[in-house]
């Protein structure tokens, strides 16, 4: 007689795991940091060499001498903050500053947590906090892909990305277009009014709101659960971002609006739950 076996649900796979997705972003990431390195060359490259050594190898000392814990660089998360940190940092930003960032995103971003699905804000933008921050950095400067030369192709190369994954549906669309469509609204309202001046499709193209909505705001721990959630979770998130730009901070106002309603998701699940299935409605 062959021996019963319980298991916790779910009970069919759907071929969906970590490393897939993981990997599917960083292969989003790749038209976005060709951009940059047609932008800033070699600057670039540097960065991008500086940031991806960094992490991985704050991961590697952190999980095998801090924690104890087998090495967990082969779930691409630590290259995946690297290369999101690279397109936000300023394209000379030295060497040190970008390992200390590095340090900042893993250790406190994602290990002080727990680890990986335990972080309550997106690991890259506490690296790029404690990387601008530092002395000697330069705090408020556009960063790679900020400030790239070609501000319209970087944001064609971002939306490629967002292409692939919403094909691979490693994300949904309701983040990405809620806060695209969100900040156009808005930045047309101010524009309409005379409050601002700031035309709403180079407010969407030209800044950093597509890099923070496509490859930031996605982050599947710290977003909420439900598809309702996560629309008022963009539509937040890009209110608070248009209003910091017309208070005056223009350059890292996706970044502070994200780390905001990073905080802020686990209230937004509890009032935007997801449907229940089988439950009985009593009858009055």
């Amino acid at each position: 007689m062959s021996e019963l076996k319980m298991s916790l649900s779910p009970h069919m796979h759907g071929g969906d795991c970590i490393k897939r997705n993981t990997y599917g972003v960083i292969f989003a990431l790749v038209p976005a940091l060709l951009m940059a390195v047609f932008s800033y060359g070699l600057n670039a490259i540097y960065l991008g060499c500086y940031s991806l050594l960094s992490c991985m190898l704050a991961e590697w000392v952190i999980t095998h001498y801090l924690m104890r814990r087998p090495c967990t660089l082969a779930d691409g998360t630590a290259v995946i903050t690297a290369l999101v940190m690279t397109l936000c940092l300023p394209a000379r930003t030295p060497f040190w500053a970008v390992a200390l960032g590095a340090v900042g995103a893993i250790g406190l971003g994602k290990f002080a947590f727990g680890g990986l699905g335990r972080n309550c804000v997106n690991p890259a933008i506490v690296g790029v906090c404690v990387a601008l921050l530092c002395p000697g950095s330069s705090v408020l400067t556009p960063g790679v892909g900020y400030g790239a030369k070609s501000p319209y192709l970087f944001a064609l190369a971002i939306m490629l990305g967002l292409a692939f994954m919403l094909w691979k549906r490693i994300i949904t669309w309701h983040i990405p277009i809620s806060i695209i469509l969100t900040t156009i609204v808005l930045a047309g309202i101010l524009a309409i009014t005379g409050t601002d001046s700031v035309q709403p499709l180079s407010l969407v193209l030209g800044g950093g709101t597509l890099l923070g909505a496509v490859f930031m705001a996605t982050d599947y721990t710290t977003s909420p659960m439900s598809h309702p959630g996560k629309i008022v979770y963009g539509i937040a998130i890009a209110a608070i971002a248009v209003y910091l730009r017309t208070h005056g901070e223009s350059r890292n106002a996706m970044l502070i609006a994200i780390f905001v309603m990073n905080m802020l998701t686990p209230l937004v699940d509890r009032y935007c739950k997801p449907r229940r299935y089988g439950k009985v409605k009593h009858k009055q």
